[in-house]
């Protein structure tokens, strides 16, 4: 009996028992084995059974019983505990609040969807000490000044570097906010080669040569795209 080491995954442990022919009956919350009939060196004979809960690779027990029937009595009790487990954690997320800035995340990711159909926002937030935040990236689609233009009443205020202090100066009452708003948008490999080529047919300039680029338009060529991309929407 493997009583204080285990090894590797779940998976890997029952493959483990199941070779010395034990029987696994696969549940929806937990993986029971079952020995066959076996005897100890003393002649007595008994049964073992262990049972392995989510995804862990340690079993939640591994007992040796005198009867089949002390067992399984033992089994169904093990299953039934497993089932209230289940039941309450579900009920639990029911009953659990969401906080500001999973609520605030959840509204702006529904807002951006109605105003943007097929732009695929990634909306996700975190609470910390003295704070939260939500943070908003995509990529190509609307400008970050029209998605700011939404999201910005999602933000409670805004940080004071002059006098370090944070300033809850967008307080609002009928919609969720966190403390914190910040928006990312990134540029696609081919909205980038499409911008590259319109500004070297705009330039009449090979946008791989830098300093004819940067002697031309007092730019780097990196810096034309972003200055294009930024003011467009892809």
């Amino acid at each position: 009996m493997r009583t204080s080491l285990y090894y590797g995954s779940q998976e890997s442990e029952i493959a483990y028992y199941e070779k010395k022919g034990y029987l696994a009956d696969k549940l929806e919350l937990c993986t029971i084995l079952r020995s066959p009939q076996q005897v100890n060196g003393s002649g007595r004979v008994y049964f073992e059974a262990l049972a392995f809960g989510g995804k862990r690779a340690k079993p939640d027990f591994h007992y040796t019983f005198s009867t089949v029937e002390r067992r399984e009595k033992y089994i169904a009790d093990y299953i039934d505990g497993q089932k209230r487990n289940a039941q309450r954690k579900i009920q639990a997320r029911a009953n659990r609040t969401p906080s500001n800035q999973a609520a605030a995340a959840a509204a702006i990711r529904a807002e951006l969807k109605a105003k943007f159909p097929g732009v695929s926002f990634r909306v996700t937030s975190k609470g910390y000490s003295m704070g939260d935040h939500v943070n908003i990236d995509w990529m190509d689609g609307p400008t970050s000044k029209s998605v700011d233009e939404i999201v910005g009443k999602y933000e409670m205020g805004h940080f004071d570097g002059m006098n370090d202090i944070y300033e809850y100066s967008n307080r609002r009452g009928d919609i969720p906010q966190s403390k914190y708003v910040f928006t990312a948008r990134e540029m696609s490999d081919k909205v980038r080669q499409e911008l590259t080529a319109k500004l070297a047919e705009y330039w009449g300039l090979d946008m791989t040569d830098e300093q004819a680029v940067m002697s031309k338009t007092g730019r780097w060529p990196d810096q034309l795209v972003r200055i294009e991309f930024s003011d467009n929407a892809y």
